[in-house]
């Protein structure tokens, strides 16, 4: 069954493999408090730690590079994540027959035995890594508690997926043309840039110029001189995700709002659609991955209703809701 654990838990084997930098990370972790590892955010009276969001992180994004602001862009992502898969185990363990002490106990002695050979208890391994050992529990537990419910609750939801999204996954592919936009001068904003986008749509919107004039005129995309046209695209693999979604949102002939990707901000129209013809038993494998996922956002955002979720400021935050991002504090720019 494909769960969803690399995402929203940290494995036994990721677990352990942390072993081997402890003392490394230890090192760029917050210094741990007279009352305890730093919190991050408490999700109905339950902790999360500031160093299990690194922890996270770092497991994530492996040897990328960040800016200081793409590092804590990652890192509230990653407490969202965290906190969203709390309010699941805690609604799932209400349930009753999600949770399976046994195993995590079996999973837990494991871990502690792993640790003694390299002559480590679980709390040195805990105070290395700036949590609590509870934690390890929390982060053995998810992917059994997780992959529980997809076995019992997955396979009602595939077909009734593939339905509502035949056109992402029947092999649908639509010709899109865009207009690329990027900043002209170094004090450009990305808020200035999306301004411009909005002033070009309203320009082809109001007939002032079609799609392709307005897109050899502005876009500094090569496709400028053929109007923009990229030519047909599937929905996954080729395009940006952000890109692939707007433009399959579209019908023919309409202009999507502003797009911005890691290539920049474009508009993007549709001018030709090829139906598919792939039924859903084809693809279960990318259903359950992607229903699975659908799965998840949707128990979270359900549980996160009721919640009671309390940022401390020491790590950084999305405000609720948004993907407005809320520095660390004290943290300089």
């Amino acid at each position: 069954m494909i769960g969803f654990t690399r995402r929203t838990g940290l494995s036994l084997l990721l677990l352990l493999g942390l072993l081997a930098s402890t003392v490394s990370f230890a090192q760029e972790a917050p210094e741990e408090e007279p009352e305890g590892p730093a919190v991050a955010a408490v999700v109905n009276g339950d902790p999360v730690y500031v160093g299990e969001v690194d922890a996270g992180v770092t497991d994530t994004l492996k040897l990328r590079q960040l800016n200081r602001e793409g590092l804590e862009h990652a890192r509230a992502g990653m407490l969202r994540d965290i906190i969203n898969k709390r309010l699941i185990e805690q609604a799932l363990e209400k349930q009753g027959g999600y949770v399976d002490s046994a195993a995590i106990d079996k999973a837990m002695k494991k871990l502690e035995s792993n640790l003694k050979n390299k002559r480590m208890t679980l709390e040195n391994f805990a105070a290395q890594r700036n949590v609590r050992p509870e934690t390890a529990r929390h982060e053995l537990g998810w992917p059994m508690i997780w992959n529980k419910y997809l076995e019992r609750n997955l396979a009602d939801e595939l077909e009734l997926y593939f339905n509502e999204h035949h056109k992402d996954l029947d092999g649908t592919t639509v010709r899109a043309s865009h207009i690329l936009l990027r900043p002209e001068t170094a004090k450009e904003t990305k808020a200035q840039v999306l301004e411009r986008a909005e002033k070009i749509r309203e320009q082809i919107e109001s007939k002032k110029l079609t799609f392709a004039e307005a897109a050899e005129k502005y876009s500094i995309g090569p496709s400028r001189h053929q109007g923009g046209d990229l030519g047909f695209v599937p929905r996954y693999g080729v395009m940006a995700e952000d890109f692939s979604k707007a433009a399959f949102a579209l019908d023919k002939g309409e202009i999507s709002q502003p797009v911005t990707t890691n290539f920049g901000t474009h508009l993007i129209t549709v001018t030709d659609i090829k139906p598919g013809s792939r039924q859903w038993t084809e693809i279960i494998p990318q259903i359950q991955s992607l229903a699975s996922k659908q799965m998840f956002d949707k128990l979270a955002a359900e549980q996160r209703a009721t919640a009671k979720i309390e940022y401390t400021g020491k790590s950084a935050y999305f405000k609720a809701g948004t993907e407005d991002l809320v520095m660390p504090k004290g943290a300089k720019p």
